[in-house]
């Protein structure tokens, strides 16, 4: 996103964000935690809204199960091996 824009959903109109992980890669940040690529991200912005009678859906039936204490560890293993750059 940028500053100044109102993001503006009418009546009716969804969001639907994808449920597979390669949509969304992964991404090392500098404390040494990872983390996806988020779905609406903005950095140091001024005057955003979102506004309306919309719905955003981020498909989290997907995605609560990206845990590491919900995986085992290979599971986990796994999954960050799948991404990370």
């Amino acid at each position: 996103m940028e500053s100044n824009i109102e993001l503006h959903l009418d009546s009716g109109a969804v969001i639907l964000f994808s449920k597979r992980f390669e949509d969304y890669p992964m991404f090392k940040r500098a404390k040494g935690s990872v983390k996806c690529i988020p779905m609406i991200y903005g950095s140091n912005l001024q005057d955003v809204a979102i506004t309306g009678k919309g719905l955003i859906d981020g498909n989290g039936q997907y995605w609560r199960p990206v845990k590491k204490e919900k995986m085992t560890n290979r599971q986990w293993k796994e999954f960050l091996e799948s991404g990370v750059p």
